[in-house]
């Protein structure tokens, strides 16, 4: 894309704050997801073991919960700076 060195310098600094709000943003929703998924893993777990499948998947939430946020957490991030590395490029 040919632009005025201006309107490059405008678009770059744009992609940077834009990035830079995604991030944050994807940051709290997985902060916040965390937070629910480790409720409701609590509220089942704590139930009795009579009560069958529902007090197995609160044990099994409990314990593969936070790494698979984490690693949705970092797919997203990883997506989001790659995305805003190929908009940098074709603006340059």
């Amino acid at each position: 894309m040919n632009l005025n060195p201006r309107s490059t310098v405008k678009l770059a600094r744009i992609v940077r704050y834009g990035a830079v709000a995604l991030i944050t943003a994807w940051s709290l929703l997985a902060l916040a997801s965390y937070a629910v998924l480790a409720a409701i893993s609590g509220w089942m777990a704590s139930l009795n073991a009579a009560d069958g499948w529902i007090a197995w998947s609160g044990q099994l939430l409990r314990e593969v919960g936070g790494p698979v946020i984490g690693i949705l957490w970092l797919g997203g991030t990883l997506v989001i700076i790659g995305a805003m590395a190929v908009i940098r490029r074709f603006a340059a």
